[in-house]
């Protein structure tokens, strides 16, 4: 798997690096929240793994980012000395999918990795729904809620949303969308993307005042993204 690391103490981090590459799989260390949020803003991951205290934006936090803004597909386990109890039911419940209290055993860390991404990998298939901030996406039913009532979408609206909500903080290119959704090359010049984009954002109300931002990336294509309050009061 391709695991993102967030950890300040170097000298943990390169022992956890090492067992985890021994294992097989790819391994990228952060040291700072804000630099582990930049990163998945761009690239994609299998797993995260957090250290609680770390510099400028601690791991509870970005686990609550990741959550509100990639929603539940990335598995997320918590690396850290914090053994409370109440800090380890506020992760649980705020979507970490494990907790694994410091100092850490070899053999443990790789059995809960392993038993985290088996059960995201059996759940995937099924994961028909998918519930981000005041949406509800059904695939299975073609259907999308928002704020719990369901919003009349063409088929083409259904699933220009659908792949923006499922790929949330993430570029999709231009070409990518016209080619799957309708069926047309690159080549072909159409405003019927930016067309159904601007539906979008009135039926979905995806703007500031309702904590969304679908922004246009010149020449590259569009990212849905939602906003803290920090980003409704800059924007």
């Amino acid at each position: 798997m391709r695991i993102l690391f967030l950890e300040d103490d170097p000298d943990q981090a390169d022992v956890i690096k090492v067992w985890l590459e021994d294992a097989g799989h790819t391994v990228k260390w952060l040291a700072h929240g804000q630099e582990l949020i930049r990163t998945v803003k761009s690239e994609e991951y299998d797993m995260i793994l957090l250290d609680w205290e770390v510099p400028d934006l601690d791991g509870y936090s970005v686990l609550r980012w990741l959550r509100s803004n990639l929603g539940p597909k990335t598995p997320v386990i918590f690396l850290t000395a914090r053994d409370a109890a109440e800090d380890i039911v506020m992760a649980l419940e705020s979507g970490a999918d494990d907790y694994l209290i410091k100092p850490l055993d070899n053999a443990i860390l790789k059995a809960r990795i392993d038993t985290v991404a088996r059960r995201a990998s059996s759940n995937a298939p099924t994961a028909n729904k998918l519930v981000v901030g005041n949406i509800e996406l059904d695939r299975q039913m073609n259907s999308l809620r928002l704020d719990g009532e369901e919003v009349e979408l063409t088929r083409r609206e259904f699933e220009l949303s659908a792949r923006l909500i499922e790929n949330l903080g993430r570029i999709l290119p231009r070409d990518l969308l016209l080619k799957e959704i309708w069926g047309l090359n690159e080549s072909v010049v159409t405003r019927t993307l930016d067309t159904h984009v601007s539906r979008l954002r009135k039926k979905l109300r995806f703007n500031k005042d309702h904590g969304w931002r679908l922004k246009s990336i010149y020449h590259h294509g569009y990212r849905l993204e939602r906003l803290d309050q920090e980003d409704k009061l800059a924007s």
